[in-house]
């Protein structure tokens, strides 16, 4: 209803009387005055909510460096996706094949996992597959078919199964591209995040092989050793079977070296190897028989299942039988182990450090030095 005294239905001016009546354009921008203010503050909430997601590749995967032609369930990359507290969801992922291979021959399936402990297990979840490759050099896409919550940490493993048709030599290689191959959503939607991460991010290369790959690794430092009284000590070796059969541990060799005589400081029968849970491979100790000797280990040894890892500490005492500022080396040479696949008989290939090694410096207690060696050892290693 119109008042009385405006029946016109403007604005009356209390000082002036007048009706004021405002144009259509002085009213659209003060609408989009505040519109811009709004939607403003908007923008910089997602500036502050959408930051770095981080890509990285999953360095805690081990993997082959040689796989037989027909593996099943190996793991070739592992991704990791850190949202860095940003408010997003990753949603999908293209993977690039790059390796000689030709994939639409060579690969009979491919899966992608959710890795929870950054160790792959066939037992892991199911993301995504089985998806082939349809093209030499092909690419996949992996949708994710769930939502994560703030700040959490999503780590994949590609897994593929071979075929075993492509000819030995041939490698399998994989990558993320670019940033623009990571796909993600924002419950804003008004602002891209910023994507990091070494691009392209590259699978290790894995060469189609005869023979499969054991990863060593173990003990590597120095330590000082009192010249009184009897002291246990251990070396520590690992084992771990990347290849898709049983490895058959056949041998490997401790040797010591150095200015003490272990024929006499280390006691005799005090040499024992231990298996992962904690049981003795043999009945019987074993000793050091000359100084800068060696004790072989064969039958019986560990065979390791795929995707396992068997450890072995060998203990061994020293009894006193040496003098201030003498020093000796226990070690494992990488060229001295021997393994072969249960199943091909054929050599495994080895990938680890060239010796698995502790070193003893043997002081006086009593005696203030402040040159003591393995003090500058131990700076040295550091």
């Amino acid at each position: 209803m119109k008042d009385k005294c405006n029946p016109s239905g403007g604005i009356v001016g209390r000082f002036s009387g007048k009706v004021f009546r405002p144009s259509w354009k002085l009213l659209l921008i003060f609408l989009l005055c505040i519109q811009s203010i709004i939607f403003g503050n908007i923008f910089n909430q997602g500036e502050s909510l959408l930051q770095n997601i981080g890509i990285i590749k999953n360095n805690a995967v081990e993997y082959s460096v040689t796989e037989l032609p027909t593996a099943q369930n190996l793991p070739v990359m592992g991704i990791t996706i850190n949202d860095s507290a940003s408010a997003y969801d990753p949603v999908a992922f293209t993977i690039k094949a790059t390796g000689s291979m030709d994939e639409t021959v060579g690969i009979s399936s491919v899966y992608l996992y959710e890795d929870k402990n950054e160790v792959f297990e066939p037992t892991d979840t199911v993301i995504a597959g089985p998806v082939y490759f349809t093209e030499n050099n092909g690419t996949l896409t992996f949708s994710l078919p769930y939502s994560k919550a703030l700040t959490d940490i999503c780590r994949f493993t590609l897994v593929v199964n071979l075929s075993g048709i492509s000819p030995l030599g041939k490698t399998l290689s994989f990558e993320i591209t670019g940033k623009e191959n990571i796909a993600y959503t924002s419950p804003l939607g008004l602002k891209k995040c910023n994507i990091a991460g070494d691009f392209p991010i590259k699978s290790p290369v894995q060469t189609l092989s005869d023979t499969g790959t054991l990863l060593i690794s173990g003990s590597g430092y120095s330590m000082n050793v009192s010249i009184y009284g009897w002291t246990t000590e251990s070396i520590f070796i690992s084992f771990t079977n990347t290849n898709v059969e049983p490895i058959f541990i056949n041998s490997f060799v401790l040797h010591c070296n150095g200015s003490v005589d272990e024929d006499d400081a280390v006691e005799e029968g005090s040499i024992w190897a231990y298996n992962s849970a904690d049981e003795p491979l043999y009945s019987y100790g074993m000793s050091i028989t000359e100084n800068d000797g060696f004790v072989t280990f064969n039958e019986p040894l560990p065979i390791i299942p795929p995707n396992t890892t068997e450890d072995i500490t060998i203990v061994y005492e020293l009894n006193g039988s040496y003098t201030d500022d003498e020093w000796t080396i226990f070690f494992i040479d990488l060229s001295e182990i021997k393994a072969t696949g249960v199943n091909s008989g054929k050599d495994v290939y080895k990938q680890g450090p060239k010796k698995i090694y502790k070193k003893y410096y043997m002081y006086d207690p009593n005696d203030d030095d402040d040159d003591d060696p393995c003090f500058i050892e131990k700076i040295r290693y550091k």
